[in-house]
């Protein structure tokens, strides 16, 4: 309807060819973008998209797309771009057919379409919650427009402020000593961190794969020097998000202040006295500036093996920064403290450009003899295509092998620690037809990676304490944006920053802290997939008010929102329903209850999760708050229901608090604030939940969706444990299904804790 309307208006304007061919040529790049990205990913363009193209150099996008241009794709695209041909010049393609209206007939018709268009199309806009957010959903020029903007802006902000901050830092790396770090007296004198890229642990043979593919550092493990972390998953699947989240004291937990507006590990070590190398053999220079282009340069010393331009970025194997590492070493002083961040390419793709011929070594032969030419836990097989791109794969960890360990035997002779960390692994046909990494569909194996550290034997001897705290840490759960705390415990360093429940190391470390990737609990809804439902647990049923539809979809969905009315007749208990005993229909919480009790049986028994619930209660009250309680106290012990699986949401804060107290989850219910008062009103309304946050009565808060912008640009925040925490959200959208909730920005954001989605069909 809109475009018709501005097609319309476009003829009567001068200059309207021009205007007609660019609005045409827009939506004929965009239709090629969707079925690039759809075929290739199941996802349409979003902000981690556009924002991985600006941080990527010319040499990975070229890849990029050679790779993911298969026959399929290929295919599609002609078809679109012949479809397209024959409707924008029927002229010379449909010269058979005949019809010529008479002049003034067309004119009639177009301008009485044009008002019907305009009527709908203005009527539909002012009847919506949030005008932007609908004309974003229902319309892909005006969805791309924003994600292209709105992810400029954001990494303009980045670079420019970064920039603006690193004078500052300059001018006041020795003078903010004090200031930064608490404590340094341990002094270890040469600690290397090797960053690889793109590496997956299970296919290596030092995590148990199948084929000899890490030889180097099995025999280095069997030495007893090198330590192997086996529960390790990186925070993101893609390199510039998750370095910023390693390499600072960035994490989904304060993700509402900028990664760069928080101290980073390369400037904290040069506050701590040493002397930081940065050795690099990915891009000098990206498409747009990507996080170790910046943090490179904080170094006191950066060595690229190429900085020509950003499309030779990467070209070379890694070993050119074998004899680099040695030229730097050269003037190598034991009497000094040494730091040397080395960043290797790894097996990003295309794979079978990371190795050199001699490492050509896998072949699919080798997958077929060994069983290992199948998707996961199926007996599919793969074909001969997929053979050859996975020992490809093969091959460069093969490599990467070598150069690792090259790298660790420079520092053999020296009182050193080495660290190696790749930043996310790639998915190589482990369980579909899809190899690479995105957020959009992730999976584990996108983010399993190896973690292990080395430690010469001088060190060894010399600091037992840290070979035996490393040793005691090696199979604790681990996911790497708290790397930084973890480091800088194990160097015996302590910043303003440092939380010790973060470092892996430290005997309060929090080992049951949520691994949160691409919107799932890593522990919930990854680590044993193919368990488990379809449905991300993050996204929960709205509105289960009767029996029928939790038992349509208890298989599907592992959270139900339920909204409750506490009544005292004919004796204290809860009704379930939206709109109370008018409309009740004598449905009890405890029969809810008492489902989700065998449901969960169910579960446990076939190794799956608990059920949890989002209590809406409607009538919650002072007069009713210690009533209510015990009646809620009472149905948890009979049906053996956890309070920290219930949400307990109502939009009175100042009576929630008895329930937070006794340890359920509470949330306050924002309420449908007009759109123009968030304009005219901001600053009194988020003064307003500031309040109800510090009251420390509510755990989250609970709003429509048309409210997520407003809500995610107030930075909501509380204090624990020394530290900024970002305030958990819930949201619902039930106007969408799941799958139209996954392609969300809030589904993306950590922040959000749970996302009430509908379903279709005739129920309360």
């Amino acid at each position: 309807m809109l475009w018709y309307c501005v097609f319309y208006v476009i003829q009567f304007i001068p200059f309207s060819v021009i205007l007609e061919y660019f609005l045409v040529t827009c939506f004929f790049l965009i239709g090629l973008c969707d079925i690039f990205l759809s075929l290739a990913f199941n996802a349409q363009l979003n902000t981690i998209f556009f924002t991985i193209v600006l941080s990527s150099n010319l040499l990975e996008a070229k890849e990029f797309l050679q790779f993911y241009a298969s026959s399929k794709v290929i295919f599609a695209l002609s078809g679109f771009i012949l479809a397209s041909f024959i409707f924008l010049y029927p002229q010379y393609t449909l010269r058979f057919i005949q019809y010529k209206p008479k002049p003034y007939i067309h004119r009639i018709y177009g301008a009485l379409l044009f008002l019907v268009c305009l009527f709908l199309f203005t009527s539909k806009l002012y009847s919506v919650d949030s005008q932007n957010a609908w004309l974003e959903e229902k319309n892909a020029l005006f969805r791309y427009a924003n994600i292209i903007i709105e992810s400029i802006t954001e990494h303009t902000s980045y670079i420019t402020q970064y920039k603006n901050l690193t004078q500052t830092l300059d001018q006041n790396l020795t003078l903010r000593q004090e200031d930064e770090i608490l404590d340094n007296t341990l002094h270890l004198p040469t600690i290397v961190l090797i960053i690889g890229e793109s590496t997956q642990r299970n296919y290596m043979s030092l995590y148990n794969y199948a084929l000899p593919t890490t030889p180097q550092l099995d025999a280095l493990l069997q030495s007893g020097n090198l330590i192997v972390f086996s529960d390790v998953v990186s925070p993101h699947s893609h390199t510039n998000e998750s370095l910023q989240k390693i390499l600072t004291f960035s994490n989904y937990e304060n993700a509402q202040t900028p990664w760069f507006m928080q101290q980073n590990l390369i400037d904290i070590l040069n506050l701590a006295g040493y002397k930081t190398h940065w050795l690099s053999n990915q891009e000098a220079i990206s498409i747009y500036g990507n996080v170790p282009e910046v943090l490179s340069q904080r170094a006191k010393y950066t060595h690229f093996s190429s900085i020509n331009d950003s499309y030779n970025a990467g070209k070379a194997a890694d070993g050119i920064l074998i004899p680099l590492l040695e030229q730097t070493l050269m003037s190598f002083n034991q009497k000094e403290k040494n730091f040397y961040t080395i960043h290797l390419m790894g097996t990003h793709l295309d794979y079978k450009h990371r190795y050199p011929k001699a490492f050509s070594h896998f072949s699919p032969q080798d997958l077929k003899t060994h069983q290992l030419d199948t998707f996961f836990h199926s007996q599919e097989k793969l074909n001969n295509s997929q053979l050859e791109t996975k020992s490809h794969y093969l091959n460069a960890i093969l490599y990467n092998d070598y150069v690792v360990r090259s790298i660790i035997e420079s520092f053999a002779d020296k009182e050193a620690l080495v660290i190696y960390l790749s930043d996310h692994g790639d998915e190589v046909y482990d369980f579909r037809d899809f190899v690479g990494h995105t957020e959009t569909m992730g999976s584990r194996f996108m983010i399993e990676v190896p973690f292990m550290v080395y430690m010469s034997e001088s060190f060894k001897k010399k600091y037992p304490d840290i070979f035996a705290k490393v040793h005691q840490a090696k199979d604790k759960p681990f996911m790497s944006d708290d790397f930084i705390h973890s480091f800088l415990d194990l160097l015996g360093i302590v910043s303003k920053d440092s939380i010790s429940s973060r470092s892996i190391f430290s005997p309060s470390y929090n080992q049951n802290r949520a691994r949160i990737f691409s919107g799932r609990d890593y522990d919930k809804d990854l680590k044993f997939e193919h368990y488990k439902p379809f449905v991300p647990s993050r996204l929960w049923l709205h509105r289960v008010d009767e029996v029928e539809k939790f038992e349509d979809f208890k298989e599907k969905y592992r959270g139900f929102e339920i909204d409750v009315h506490f009544l005292l007749n004919p004796s204290p208990h809860f009704d379930v329903g939206h709109d109370g005993v008018d409309s009740s229909i004598g449905l009890n919480l405890a029969d809810m209850f008492s489902l989700v009790q065998k449901q969960n049986m169910e579960h446990l028994m076939g190794g799956g999760d608990i059920i949890k619930l989002w209590i809406d209660f409607k009538n919650l009250s002072e007069e009713n708050k210690h009533l209510a309680l015990t009646q809620m106290q009472h149905l948890c012990l009979t049906y053996d229901i956890s309070p920290s699986n219930l949400i307990i949401e109502s939009h009175n804060y100042k009576s929630l608090d008895v329930f937070k107290q006794q340890g359920f989850f509470t949330s306050y219910y924002v309420p449908y604030y007009e759109p123009k008062h968030l304009k005219s009103q901001a600053q009194t309304i988020r003064d307003e939940i500031n309040t109800i946050i510090q009251s420390g009565n509510v755990s989250a808060l609970s709003f429509p969706f048309y409210l997520y912008d407003f809500i995610i640009d107030s930075h909501f925040q509380y204090y624990q444990d020394n530290e900024w925490i970002d305030m958990p959200l819930l949201t619902w959208n039930e106007g969408a299904n799941w799958k139209e909730n996954i392609q969300t920005k809030a589904f993306f954001n950590p922040q959000i804790k749970a996302i009430l989605v509908g379903e279709k069909g005739s129920y309360r």
